[in-house]
């Protein structure tokens, strides 16, 4: 069977724990590629968090894409041509922010290519690290985000956060949530 294409997880399946690409993973792929299969990063993170490792598979020069954002964007790298991409509404962020203050968790959301929080935790300083993004503190979270986003992350020890999923689940029903890590409980737009 001829493969046409690859899609890999980053976080914890493609990169190691330094978040880098081992030199074997890259010369395979480069080698797929080159054999005309299409290379494809898949990931929960923000699309300019996946960015620089694309172009290091050559993602660009092989025509391909990336699917970030849990699935919410897919862009083609060559020329960050969005193909697709489904954000929650700004109401749907509020409810999710005053869920957040309700459960005692941290929230973020990403606004032109930053982290946006009204707080600070050692979970945003592991996405910080993770996504290479500056985090901007605001306020007023709900002042400051005032147009749709793609994500938002509610962020908790994960004895306490395991515990809210199912109850966000049911609360609102009308989003894809998912545990991407024990302490990021992530919610998108549900795909129409």
């Amino acid at each position: 069977m001829q493969y046409k294409m690859l899609v890999l997880d980053m976080d914890d399946t493609l990169l190691t724990d330094d978040h880098r690409i081992s030199d074997l993973n890259k010369k395979v792929l480069l080698e797929a590629q080159a054999k005309g299969v299409y290379v494809v990063l898949a990931s929960g993170r923000p699309t300019t968090a996946m960015t620089a490792y694309a172009k290091e598979l050559e993602l660009d020069i092989n025509d391909s894409y990336m699917i970030s954002f849990n699935g919410a964007i897919i862009s083609r790298v060559k020329d960050d041509l969005v193909l697709f991409e489904q954000k929650l509404t700004v109401k749907q962020i509020h409810d999710l922010y005053d869920y957040s203050v309700k459960m005692n968790t941290h929230i973020i959301t990403y606004v032109d290519d930053e982290i946006i929080s009204e707080t600070d935790s050692e979970f945003i300083e592991i996405e910080k690290e993770i996504t290479g993004m500056p985090h901007l503190m605001v306020s007023s979270f709900k002042d400051y985000v005032d147009k749709p986003a793609v994500k938002c992350i509610l962020l908790k020890e994960p004895s306490e956060l395991k515990e809210l999923e199912e109850d966000l689940k049911a609360k609102m029903p009308d989003l894809s949530i998912s545990m991407s890590k024990p302490f990021f409980l992530e919610a998108t737009a549900t795909r129409n």
